[in-house]
C-alpha cells in the first residue's frame, strides 16, 4: 500500500506531484488523487461525499469542465501517453468531482486547498467552482464560541451588484459588500448583550439579498447547529459547537465561466 501522507509508494520511492502552471488536466498519479481525497474523508464527511459522487452532475454527460476522454496508441520513454487525442465523448474529470464537494457544501474552498495545494501542486480553483443552478454561489459556516455566534459568508460569483447580508433578528443593521467585488469571504458575529434573565437570543438565521442585470438573489441561510467538533482558537484546540454549512442560497442558471483548456498535442 502506498503511503498517502507522505506521497510515497510502498518501496518509499516519491511519486511525480502535480505541478501548479501544468493546469487542471495534466496527468497526475492515481496514488495522488487518493491522496487528496483521503485527506478530505472522514467519518462526517463521508456521506456528504459519497453523495456528490453519485450525484447526477457526476453521472449525466455533459459535465461542466468540459473534459473529453481521450484514448492513446502508446506511451513515450517516460510512460506517458503519447501521441493521444479526444474522442469527443464528454467525460467526468477530478475537478468536475472538487465542483460538487464545494458546490454542494460538502467542503469548503479553504478545506479543499489545504489537500490540493493549489499554489504549488494542483491548481484547482476552489474559489470560483463551476456551480449549477440549485447549488451555491453563497453559503454560510456557522460556529458558536458562548454567546456569541459566527457567520462565516463566502459567495463564489462576482457581485454585480451590491451584496447585503443582515441576521435574523438583526442586531446592529445590514452589513454591505459593495458591487464589483469578487468571489471572497467575511465573518459577521452575532454578539447579543448578555441576558441577566435567562438565554440570550440566538439568531434564526442570515438574510442574503443581491442581483445582477438578469437575476435577483434573496434568501435566508438557516442557523442550523450541529453536533460539536475540535476547533483551533487562540492557539489552543478547543471543543466549540460546529453548526456546519448551510445550504447554499442558488441564483437562476448561469453559464459556468472556466478557464481556457490546453491545447491537446
Amino acid at each position: 500500500m502506498p503511503s498517502a501522507c507522505a506521497a510515497t509508494y510502498s518501496n518509499s520511492v516519491s511519486w511525480r506531484r502535480p505541478i501548479a502552471n501544468d493546469g487542471l488536466e495534466q496527468i497526475i498519479d492515481e496514488n495522488e488523487v487518493a491522496r487528496m481525497l483521503i485527506g478530505l474523508t472522514n467519518e462526517n464527511t463521508l456521506g456528504p461525499m459519497m453523495a456528490a459522487l453519485s450525484s447526477s452532475r457526476m453521472t449525466q454527460a455533459p459535465y461542466l469542465r468540459g473534459y473529453e476522454r481521450r484514448t492513446w496508441d502508446g506511451l513515450d520513454d517516460n510512460g506517458n501517453p503519447f501521441p493521444y487525442w479526444s474522442t469527443d465523448d464528454s467525460a467526468p474529470h477530478l475537478a468536475d468531482y472538487l465542483d460538487a464537494l464545494v458546490c454542494s457544501g460538502a467542503h469548503s474552498a479553504a478545506t479543499i486547498d489545504t489537500e490540493t495545494e493549489p499554489w504549488a501542486h494542483y491548481p484547482y480553483p476552489s474559489q470560483s467552482p463551476a456551480c449549477r443552478s440549485g447549488e451555491l454561489p453563497i453559503q454560510v459556516d456557522w460556529t458558536e464560541a458562548g454567546i456569541e455566534t459566527l457567520a462565516e459568508v463566502r459567495w463564489y460569483i462576482p457581485l454585480e451588484r451590491e451584496l447585503v447580508l443582515d441576521f435574523e433578528p438583526s442586531l446592529t443593521g445590514p452589513t454591505v459588500i459593495p458591487a464589483g467585488t469578487g468571489p471572497g469571504q467575511l465573518v459577521l458575529s452575532f454578539a447579543p448583550p448578555p441576558n441577566p434573565l435567562g438565554a440570550s437570543p440566538r439568531p434564526t438565521g442570515l438574510r442574503v439579498q443581491t442581483s445582477g442585470e438578469d437575476w435577483g438573489l434573496s434568501g435566508t441561510s438557516p442557523f442550523r447547529p450541529r453536533p460539536s467538533a475540535p476547533v483551533t482558537r487562540d492557539g489552543k484546540v478547543v471543543n466549540l459547537p460546529r453548526l456546519g454549512w448551510a445550504p447554499g442560497i442558488a441564483v437562476p442558471p448561469r453559464p459556468a465561466k472556466l478557464p481556457p483548456r490546453r491545447p491537446i498535442h
